[in-house]
């Protein structure tokens, strides 16, 4: 576990969290807005997840030995383009997945003067 004091490290440009016990990235560590390099080979991180992006200096990611699907390995290998995109995607068809209820304005006021 990492102090949430570590995302107020905002000029701190390379992090190694190498061989730990991560399942998935802190959350502290999205503040660090100078950050171009991060390393966390060898932990436990299944999954980038979306503040990620907010990480828009990264230039070297390293997250060899981590069970990673999502996104998958070939995603992240293409940096922080590819790994923006694919999360631009994953937001729209996850809204898009959502259902849509429409209605023409005129039976909303057939439905609301017949009440």
């Amino acid at each position: 576990h990492l102090p949430n004091e570590l995302g107020k490290l905002r000029n701190v440009e390379s992090l190694i969290l190498d061989r730990n016990t991560f399942d998935k990235l802190p959350s502290s560590i999205y503040g660090m807005a100078n950050l171009s390099e991060i390393r966390f080979a060898d932990n436990g991180v299944t999954a980038l997840p979306n503040e990620f992006v907010r990480l828009s200096k990264i230039s070297f990611i390293d997250c060899t030995n981590n069970p990673m699907d999502d996104p998958n390995p070939a995603v992240i290998r293409g940096g922080m383009s590819s790994i923006r995109e694919y999360f631009q995607r994953k937001t729209v068809q996850c809204t898009g997945r959502r259902p849509a209820f429409h209605m023409d304005v005129n039976a909303i006021r057939a439905a609301v003067g017949s009440l």
